[in-house]
């Protein structure tokens, strides 16, 4: 699923758990440490739950397929910049935060 309006918890029932997950999405195959997003997500739907999945850009570009899976699964995609740089600094530099954001948006509306 994707929204382009704000998700906030003013709809949510009493007692409502949100998971999210950041800095993906990823993928290591085999019986290793590493990101294993496509394994946590079926985990997740096959318990009954969803979450939202914050991506990177740069890993949204590695990994294409793993987007529509996700939604196939019944999960949230939100944008986590294109780098995951350290926004303030950025700013403050005079450098443009911007274009970390409308990147990554491009690319999940694409895949999406």
């Amino acid at each position: 699923m994707w929204s382009a309006q704000p998700i906030n918890g003013k709809s949510l029932s009493n007692k409502t758990l949100c998971l999210t997950f950041d800095d993906g999405p990823g993928e290591t195959f085999g019986d290793v440490p590493g990101p294993k997003t496509i394994n946590l997500a079926e985990y997740l739907n096959d318990q009954g739950i969803s979450a939202t999945f914050f991506v990177v850009g740069k890993y949204v570009e590695r990994y294409p397929c793993i987007l529509p899976k996700l939604i196939q699964l019944g999960h949230l995609v939100g944008n986590h910049t294109y780098s995951h740089p350290d926004l303030v600094q950025k700013f403050n530099s005079g450098e443009d935060i911007f274009e970390e954001v409308t990147k990554t948006d491009i690319l999940i509306r694409k895949y999406l």
